[in-house]
């Protein structure tokens, strides 16, 4: 008897369908499109726009308001976005960030690298009996699986901290609207590892109320062929 154990890399797992849409993104491999960054110079500058417009539809019945938030980055995965966005508030003297105790450990792994302290809340706890702060939040969560009550995140918020919504198992759970509308929400990651098994093709995208200035640059330092991959998928598959 063959022995199964269960994969805890889930992340890079490419499942069959994921494989065969990715097989008609490359097959042809498509040169013409790389080709044409020469004709003029610069012509792929804005390539992630219109696809960054197709995953804001793709998840609209999860995240319908991924829309608002006013710029918007292809980056290398959500831990790109994850690793700017500290960088952004370690410019700004953010010298402590709050997390849920058991969150995801490269929130950690990432802050320690800015110098930046890590405190660990009992998801038990009032927000209202802590000093306003920013908090680092995986929903559907990184702690269990679970999905978060949107009501507990709004009264983070309403207690006057800002969070970072990560939303990296998006999809990845039964149809949920994640609740992301409140104005002290403040960034947001999407990253296409955990419901499609693309860890290594680093697809991710990151949406901020306010620029990410160490982000700018990625209108011309991105991933074309995994911007045509994500294409291909939001344009073949549903969210669920």
């Amino acid at each position: 008897m063959k022995r199964l154990e269960a994969i805890t890399t889930v992340y890079s797992y490419r499942f069959p369908e994921i494989r065969r849409l990715v097989d008609e993104a490359t097959n042809p491999f498509p040169h013409e499109v790389f080709l044409s960054s020469t004709s003029p110079p610069g012509a792929l500058d804005k390539f992630h726009e219109p696809i960054i417009g197709k995953v804001i539809g793709f998840y609209r019945d999860f995240a319908p308001h991924l829309k608002d938030f006013g710029f918007s980055y292809p980056t290398s995965g959500s831990e790109e976005g994850i690793r700017e966005v500290m960088t952004d508030l370690r410019n700004h003297n953010i010298r402590n960030i709050y997390l849920l105790k058991g969150e995801y450990e490269g929130y950690k792994a990432v802050a320690e690298t800015r110098k930046i302290e890590i405190v660990e809340v009992n998801p038990e706890i009032n927000p209202k009996n802590l000093k306003p702060g920013y908090w680092f939040i995986s929903n559907p969560s990184a702690r269990d699986g679970n999905i978060i009550p949107n009501q507990f995140i709004n009264d983070i918020c309403e207690a006057g901290h800002k969070v970072f919504y990560d939303l990296a198992y998006l999809g990845s759970t039964k149809q949920h609207e994640f609740d992301i509308s409140h104005e002290n929400i403040f960034a947001a990651v999407v990253s296409f590892s955990k419901p499609f098994g693309l860890f290594y093709d680093r697809i991710g995208f990151t949406f901020s109320k306010e620029a990410v200035p160490s982000l700018y640059g990625n209108r011309w330092f991105k991933s074309i062929l995994g911007l045509l991959i994500a294409e291909k998928i939001v344009d073949s598959l549903k969210p669920t």
